[in-house]
């Protein structure tokens, strides 16, 4: 069988290893080599920072609503946040679209249905889903804001 793994490091590098399993074909000579490869790869793009994220990119698709939103920070995220957005809730089709545009988290939340619908050009079924993303990312930010304002009230 093939195995493999892939993590990005903090420097933006992309670091693949795959160890390969060879067995050969008759079973009384049965013969196992493993390789393993190291490759490094580069992200780059002229739209964005390619510095490793930490901050949460939720799955909001079909999501439950379980997640932990006191680190939910849209408005501060970058292009290349927005971008992992888009890809981790099924629309990594108009990733390059909104990168091009320069959409970050702010960007994001101020765009209107006639944008988006520019941004996927003219696809109406994509459109309404990426501003249903939006408005449930609303939607959390505002849950998590509101509590922390009656949690201030408190103290």
């Amino acid at each position: 069988g093939v195995t493999g793994e892939m993590n990005l490091m903090d420097n933006g590098v992309t670091n693949h290893e795959m160890e390969f399993k060879v067995e050969s074909a008759a079973p009384d000579e049965l013969k196992t080599r493993d390789l393993l490869v190291t490759t490094n790869n580069t992200i780059s793009s002229p739209n964005y920072d390619d510095s490793c994220s930490s901050r949460l990119i939720p799955r909001l698709i079909d999501s439950t609503g379980l997640c932990d939103t006191r680190e939910l920070v849209p408005d501060q995220w970058n292009v290349a946040e927005v971008a992992q957005f888009l890809r981790v809730n099924d629309c990594a089709a108009y990733c390059d679209s909104f990168s091009q545009k320069n959409i970050d988290g702010k960007a994001l939340f101020t765009l209107t249905k006639e944008d988006i619908i520019d941004l996927t050009e003219m696809k109406v079924g994509p459109s309404l889903k990426i501003c249903d993303l939006i408005e449930q990312l609303k939607n959390k930010v505002n849950k998590t804001q509101d509590r922390m304002k009656s949690f201030k009230k408190i103290l």
